[in-house]
């Protein structure tokens, strides 16, 4: 992971934030049916230039104050795509905003993504003269893109910035991403026409759509549904708030005062009533046609991007539509998980599975319950399932994987051994077979079974995990590190993993590396117990 932070405050990362910083380019952009010429107010990663380089752009004017994030952006060139080193970008090095008041140029679009409004001297970036000075450098038909945020923002606030631009920009456009971004989007005529023929211009764009993929948005329904609201709406939601001026930018100074309150303002839930309130007709329509594969790959794209309350609501719908699905199935409880919404998980899942033949949604039931704990309702679930369909390979992985956890070896041999009837050369029976090895303390058979399933699976995780805990078992430490490593190269947020490889570390005597592995299997997992248990104990051992 790689974080850009600017006095203390992260601006920019190559994780969470890369729909955001993606979507400030693509939104407006495709909202311009020919853009020739942009301009860019704050280079942070450069990952929005880079988006930004994907259209059909002749010049890309980028204004950056800081020679130090200049720099900086070196270090996401893998994400940006090298954007500073394409030959239509033009990077200048000064004020964005007196580029923008003193500068003659024209431009299709402009996108201004300053950090937080209460960092010192970031609010100049929201007010009346800004915008003001911003449509003055449209070109006609231009179209401006600002970003603002929902979180440690009060509602007045968060309300003054909207009115402020819906004053420039009437016809104006808000876009909500995930939970936490906006992105204010509006231009010299109302967007609403261009708005209705984005999915012309979606297929129109083939290097921008590959660069959306790369985010999780796979058609033109990921975008246009975020869309919350237009004119009428921007007006209703700030409606009585006091625009933000020069003379008068105070977001600057009660800003502070509502990132340290205790309070916190659901702003996301207030814009959610407000589309519900006053509905944009072609969003209305397009989630209208939306189908299950839609909804499910929306949730994914709001996941990804750290959005987890989101992307639970989108799985729901499409699991409704299409509760057989087991990628939806899966991102409904990594969502549920994420946003502690576990109860409604649960009992979504139970709703789902109750049809007998629902074989996808009882596997995953018995899968989330026993992650929360319910360990026997889980186990009966599995039973039941295996069961009815005894020849189901996801059923019976299940159950193998409850009685793994439970170290029920006497009750794996059958499951084990029907594994290997009906799916011989399976990952699933492969690795459950060399658990069984492992719990029966036949460490060489153990690690054979684990190097046939990685040999034939390099990316299984969990394969590479348990062959390392079969060879530290067995003394050999090196093989055991390298297997850990590989595992974490396959899946780099297994909190499993990093225990394994800190409790390695500590019998050895690395005592250092041993703690750093297990602080950070505690902070992927709070919850991991025995990764606590062994940095609890290795601290208190330690010399003061």
């Amino acid at each position: 992971t790689t974080s850009l932070s600017i006095d203390g405050k992260v601006d920019a990362s190559n994780t969470g934030d890369m729909l955001t910083q993606r979507l400030l380019a693509h939104v407006p952009l495709m909202l311009h049916p020919a853009p020739r010429r942009a301009a860019i107010l704050g280079l942070g990663s450069g990952v929005t230039t880079g988006a930004a380089l994907r259209h059909p752009l002749e010049r890309v004017d980028v204004l950056e104050i800081s020679p130090e994030v200049v720099q900086a952006s070196r270090f996401f060139e893998p994400e940006n795509n090298k954007a500073l080193a394409d030959p239509r970008t033009r990077l200048i090095v000064g004020d964005g905003r007196t580029h923008l008041m003193l500068g003659r140029e024209a431009y299709d679009v402009i996108v201004s993504e300053p950090s937080n409004p209460w960092m010192a001297g970031i609010a100049s970036l929201f007010t009346r003269e800004f915008f003001q000075a911003a449509r003055a450098r449209l070109a006609p038909g231009g179209v401006l893109c600002q970003w603002a945020h929902t979180y440690d923002i009060s509602a007045e606030d968060l309300r003054a910035i909207v009115g402020t631009f819906a004053e420039v920009f009437p016809d104006g456009t808000l876009w909500l991403i995930g939970d936490g971004d906006l992105l204010l989007v509006g231009g010299t005529e109302p967007l609403g026409p261009r708005v209705a023929a984005l999915s012309q211009v979606w297929a129109a764009r083939p290097e921008a759509v590959s660069d959306l993929s790369q985010v999780g948005a796979r058609d033109a329904f990921s975008l246009l549904s975020l869309l919350v609201a237009e004119g009428p709406g921007l007006r209703r939601y700030a409606a009585g708030a006091t625009p933000l001026t020069d003379d008068y930018a105070r977001v600057e100074f009660t800003g502070p005062r509502t990132v340290f309150s205790r309070s916190r303002v659901d702003n996301v839930a207030a814009l959610r009533a407000l589309a519900a309130e006053l509905p944009v007709p072609a969003v209305q329509d397009a989630r209208a046609a939306a189908g299950p594969a839609a909804w499910r790959d929306r949730g994914w794209m709001l996941l990804e991007a750290s959005a987890p309350r989101a992307a639970w609501t989108d799985f729901e719908t499409a699991a409704r539509l299409a509760p057989d699905d087991l990628r939806t199935l899966d991102g409904l409880v990594r969502a549920g998980a994420s946003a502690n919404r576990q109860a409604e998980t649960v009992a979504l899942l139970r709703e789902l599975a109750a049809p007998p033949e629902r074989i996808a949604a009882k596997t995953v039931l018995s899968r989330f319950l026993a992650s929360v704990g319910a360990v026997e309702e889980a186990a009966q679930v599995a039973f039941t399932t295996a069961e009815r369909h005894p020849s189901d390979v996801t059923a019976l992985e299940q159950l193998a994987s409850i009685l793994t956890d439970v170290r029920d070896k006497d009750r794996l041999v059958p499951v084990v051994g029907r594994l290997r009837t009906v799916a011989p050369t399976a990952d699933a029976t492969r690795y459950y077979t060399a658990s069984l090895y492992f719990l029966d303390g036949q460490i060489d058979q153990a690690i054979a079974e684990a190097r046939l399933l990685v040999a034939a699976n390099p990316r299984h995780s969990r394969g590479y995990n348990l062959l390392g805990a079969a060879l530290a078992t067995a003394g050999r430490r090196e093989g055991a590190r390298d297997a850990f490593l590989a595992s974490l190269k396959a899946e780099p947020l297994d909190p499993s993993t990093y225990t394994n490889l800190g409790l390695l570390e500590l019998e050895g005597g690395n005592r250092a590396a041993g703690l750093q592995r297990l602080a950070e299997a505690i902070v992927l997992d709070p919850t991991a117990t025995a990764a606590r248990d062994a940095y609890t104990r290795e601290s208190a051992a330690a010399p003061r």
